[in-house]
């Protein structure tokens, strides 16, 4: 005989901070939920729990306008009726990196904290738009054993519970939920209605579960704990018919779950969670708003392979770290992360807000690397040909060579400065000093024609961009008011050899007023290093590449094509009949320069004649044309093996997709791109679900996409641009890398690609994306696949590149670093994501993880002050010590394994 079916009522809300109302309307609602919450727990002893839908930021914020409901808010924490944690922001999981998860879980951590740490720490993942393939790997990191979530069943997946497996061999045990997270939203007053409700839930249900209990989520989008929920729940189980219902919480599911599936053999699943089997996937969202993804990619880089890393080097040579601001600046980007926000699904004012939060990220990244400037001005300049410098930072664990374009201030004059200590002059009989102002050299001065750049005394090839007189330059110091300088600003492009592994070199850099700029153009309309010769193709604006090193020719290389896109903010959909547009082969112009021994541009400028949105019918794009203007430089820097793009496009039209084209000159089985801690492979021809929810092609990407039939192979970087897809014509594949996705509702009742609604239908009219925008990305040929060729290495550093600290160099007797130095080196294939002070202890945390399919072993070697390593988990809690000699840590790492270690100082 069969056991009786249980309902596990778990009481929640789900708080999206923002979505089709702004931040501060959906404040408002949320304080009347906290306060009539507080109130229900209070008089109701029999309400068991409520949950705060896995994340911190409703506390936050609620807080931040009552902080005198702390200690209420403590004490239902501490007994277990109000569960909080363990993130910060309820993310979307396929945009940000795998180190945002991390810095989620950390933030979320802290707040916790302040509570007496009780948290609910599993995998809650409700709403996300798929789940990356690392997500086991990086919960079980974080100390989880669940996960809960409902969209992204894969057709395999035939029963609520499973076991799934990341690409390292991580496991986790996961639930689905049936029919998303708010099937029990709206609990009626009557306890008949209820009753007949769950009975039919079971009935519905029972079938998907591997045990007699099944998990229902009481609650929904921005829903209040309702008063009778205790009383309706216990008249319910005097009625119902198949079973009972149970009101409880997460963690005593999964508690008993666990106990009901000892001894079966749940089925084992690997791979994305990026299917449509169960519930529309949302993906589209991926390149909704393309600015917002562009933006989150250049904050992440900002503070994980930039400022993160200087200030840990510098604190490991006693320069205090900012720990509190930095954490400030995370809060901001955090808080852009939730999948209504960067997905770019919500309404115009909503993202409005981001860009002020991203703004902020920006703002505080760069005074931090400003101040940091006065610690790296110990770099001795004794070995360097002038006081005007840069330290060149590499953020990697490898040496690494790659162009730089810095911004330096040359020979800076002092233009203005208050004097409160000249005692010649006599002193005011109302003032206790004389301002005292001197002016030197502001008008007059000569810009350089050139630039010469040094390696230590060894002169290096180096392009001037651009030069001008510059009277803004401060010099800040803590005891006096600033000195302003007037200088010579220039932009300067150089390639860099062997930078030492996380670490820096110098290069300084003297004018020259004399001689020729160095811009020579050149009649050929093609470019070449010893790499690539790259011819462009005046008929559609696209290149056509040959490979020296394999004598492949890739024909068609970065042609733009545009299509229409009826679909929402949500979905992509293709008008029934659409119509495509490539540049206008009249309007081709193509320029070609030499600049000097470090690079050589090809210029494409066009016009792109687009519909100016589509049919109300959604059938066919208007005939009324917009001109559309569009520049792309294509770039070639000497030494190095890859085609770099910029695109300038001027959006004026509605409703459409913008892409840019690479076809592959090799039919590909499959293709693979960069994922969070990982590189996925999908087949290029997508087989489709016959219980499909919703319908797409494309695929996310962070830093890089590549296809290869073997023998040789295409990879596509890019900077901020996460998705593409790979199709095949006749005799080849072709990558596709999304540029813009232009539409103007939240939602849409009805579309052809997805069976469900996605959200309200609301208008949100700046999802057009209309006006300037610039794409960078970047073309790899290659023989072999992405891994044995390395490509994947080489759109790292186009995507991640050193960053140059412009810097004044101490004297002689003050210098106390080196021209040039590596902190921490490891073996090739290690990948560097966090250098970091440890969250809440002494200690700094290095974390990095094999981005390939072998398993990699060597030393990692530190040349900082540090007296032990341990392994810790990715919520740095102590794994156990390991063994270091002579400033050498043997490691060992399987394939896209993440290692976290944790350094004593």
């Amino acid at each position: 005989m069969s056991e009786a079916k249980v309902v596990y009522a778990v009481s929640k809300t789900h708080w999206d901070r923002e979505w089709y109302l702004n931040f501060q309307n959906f404040r408002v609602r949320l304080v009347k939920l906290m306060d009539n919450l507080l109130d229900i727990l209070e008089k109701d002893p029999q309400y068991v729990s409520f949950m705060m839908d896995g994340q911190m930021i409703p506390i936050e914020d609620y807080l931040a306008v009552k902080p005198e409901q702390f200690e209420r808010i403590k004490k239902f924490v501490d007994s277990g009726r109000l569960v909080i944690g363990p993130w910060y922001v309820l993310p979307d999981e396929v945009l940000i990196s795998g180190e945002a998860h991390i810095r989620n879980w950390l933030m979320g951590e802290r707040l916790v904290r302040k509570f007496g740490g009780k948290k609910m720490n599993i995998g809650y993942l409700p709403d996300s738009f798929g789940h990356p393939s690392q997500m086991p790997q990086i919960l079980s990191g974080l100390g989880m054993k669940w996960m809960t979530f409902w969209r992204g069943a894969t057709e395999e997946i035939d029963k609520n519970e499973f076991c799934w497996e990341a690409p390292d061999g991580s496991k986790i045990l996961v639930n689905l939920m049936p029919k998303g997270y708010s099937t029990g939203a709206e609990f009626p007053d009557d306890p008949d209605v209820l009753a007949a409700r769950l009975d039919r839930y079971i009935d519905d249900f029972s079938s998907n579960a591997n045990t007699n209990i099944l998990y229902m989520s009481n609650g929904g989008d921005h829903l209040e704990a309702v008063p009778y929920l205790s009383k309706v729940i216990k008249g319910a189980n005097e009625r119902m018919r198949n079973g009972k219902i149970v009101h409880t919480t997460l963690e005593k599911f999964f508690t008993d779950l666990c106990e009901k599936l000892e001894g079966k053999n749940l089925k084992t699943v690997k791979g994305e969670m990026m299917g449509t089997h169960t519930a529309i996937l949302l993906t589209s969202t991926i390149s909704t708003r393309m600015y917002l993804k562009q933006l989150n990619f250049e904050c992440e880089r900002l503070l994980l392979d930039i400022v993160e890393p200087i200030h840990s080097i510098a604190a490991f040579q006693g320069y205090a770290y900012p720990k509190e601001l930095i954490l400030e600046a995370w809060r901001h980007l955090l808080q852009n992360m939730p999948h209504d926000s960067i997905c770019g699904c919500s309404i115009d004012e909503v993202h409005r807000d981001m860009l002020y939060r991203y703004n902020q990220v920006r703002e505080i990244g760069e005074a931090l690397l400003d101040r940091c400037g006065i610690f790296y001005g110990a770099i001795g300049g004794k070995t360097l040909k002038s006081r005007d410098a840069a330290a060149l930072f590499n953020a990697s664990g490898q040496v690494r060579s790659s162009p730089v374009t810095v911004t330096v201030d040359l020979e800076p004059r002092l233009m203005g400065r208050l004097e409160f200590n000249d005692l010649d002059v006599p002193l005011a009989s109302d003032t206790k000093a004389v301002r005292k102002t001197k002016i030197h050299d502001v008008l007059g001065r000569s810009v350089p024609a050139a630039v010469r750049a040094f390696d230590g005394d060894r002169e290096i090839p180096c392009t001037l961009n651009s030069a001008e007189v510059y009277t803004g330059k401060l010099k800040l110091n803590p005891y006096t008011f600033p000195n302003q300088y007037c200088s010579i600003r220039c932009s300067v492009t150089f390639l860099a050899k062997d930078i030492p592994a996380m670490g820096y070199k110098t290069v300084s850099f003297l004018p020259v007023y004399e001689g020729k700029s160095g811009r020579e153009e050149i009649a050929a309309p093609r470019i070449e290093n010893e790499f690539f010769v790259v011819t462009p193709n005046g008929k559609d604006g696209s290149l056509d590449v040959l490979d020296k090193k394999t004598g492949a020719l890739y024909s068609g290389i970065g042609r733009l094509a545009d299509s229409g896109d009826c679909g929402d903010e949500y979905t992509y959909c293709p008008p029934l009949y659409d119509s495509f547009v490539y540049p206008d082969p009249d309007s081709i112009v193509i320029t070609a320069e030499k600049r000097g021994s470090v690079s050589q541009v090809l210029a494409v400028s066009g016009i792109m004649h687009l519909p100016e949105t589509v049919l109300e019918t959604d059938a066919r794009r208007s005939g009324r044309l917009l001109d559309c203007a569009f520049t792309t430089r294509v770039t070639l820097y000497n030494g190095i093996p890859r085609v770099d793009f910029e695109t300038e496009f001027d959006n004026r039209a509605e409703y459409h997709r913008l892409r840019v084209l690479f076809p592959a000159g090799i039919r590909a089985e499959t293709s693979a791109s960069a994922g969070a801690f990982s590189v996925d492979t999908r087949p290029v021809e997508k087989k489709q679900d016959p219980q499909w929810q919703e319908w797409f092609t494309t695929n996310p990407q962070k830093e890089f996409c590549s296809v290869s039939d073997g023998e040789r192979g295409l990879t596509v970087a890019n900077r901020g641009l996460p998705e593409y897809e790979v199709y095949n014509e006749e005799k080849q594949s072709v990558i596709a890398v999304t540029l813009l996705r232009c539409v103007g509702e939240i939602s849409k009742w009805n579309m052809r690609t997805r069976k469900d609604r996605g959200g309200w239908l609301v208008f949100a009219p700046e999802g057009q994306c209309k006006g300037k925008h610039l794409f960078e990305y970047s073309v790899i040929p290659h023989a072999g696949n992405w891994e044995s060729s390395q490509s994947c290495a080489e759109a790292r550093n186009f995507a991640f590149p050193p960053f140059p600290l412009p810097f004044t160099p101490a004297d002689s007797g003050a210098a106390s670093l080196p021209a040039e130095k590596s902190f921490v080196s490891l073996p090739p294939g290690l990948t560097v994501t966090a250098f970091k002070p440890c969250e809440f202890e002494e200690g700094y945390i290095l974390r990095f993880y094999n981005t390939t399919t072998k398993t990699v072993k060597g030393d990692a070697v530190f040349n900082i002050p540090v007296k032990k390593v341990y392994n810790a988990g990715m919520n740095e809690e102590t794994l156990g010590e390991m063994k270091l000699e002579n400033g050498k840590l043997a490691v060992e790492a399987a394939p896209f394994r993440v290692l976290t270690l944790k350094l004593g100082v």
